[in-house]
């Protein structure tokens, strides 16, 4: 049986720390951090990189799954139905999917991303809009 652990969230929220937790305690299983999956340049903040990404989240999970792994994490990149719905289509085997949303305020998310800084994308003006 296939497995989709799907961890949503807003910036800051543990998603890359869950996923990491959830990666060493379970078997047979492989990690896909979302935010490796849309670096590009020139980097645009929008849906059509956001799609971009739930592409390439389900290519990979269908490697994986290919490969003989029967549980794969999915950590960010899956926020709103729009964006489940295509990951869910394009992936093959129809797998039980656990999806879970972390929540933390946010003075806690932005203390975590302002010092991580980590990129474009870690920034207030693409982020405020979700509180």
């Amino acid at each position: 049986m296939r497995r989709l652990i799907i961890i949503g969230g807003c910036s800051g929220a543990g998603k890359e720390t869950t996923g990491e937790l959830l990666y060493a305690a379970l078997d047979s299983c492989a990690w896909i951090d979302s935010k490796w999956l849309i670096r590009v340049q020139p980097w645009e903040y929008g849906e059509p990189l956001h799609r971009l990404g739930v592409r390439n989240a389900a290519s990979l999970a269908n490697n994986y799954y290919a490969a003989g792994f029967s549980q794969v994490i999915l950590s960010g990149g899956v926020a709103g139905q729009s964006r489940l719905d295509l990951l869910l289509d394009l992936i093959e085997g129809d797998p039980l999917v656990d999806y879970v949303w972390l929540h933390a305020d946010k003075l806690v998310r932005d203390g975590r991303r302002l010092g991580r800084q980590r990129d474009d994308a870690d920034q207030a003006q693409y982020l405020d809009h979700v509180d």
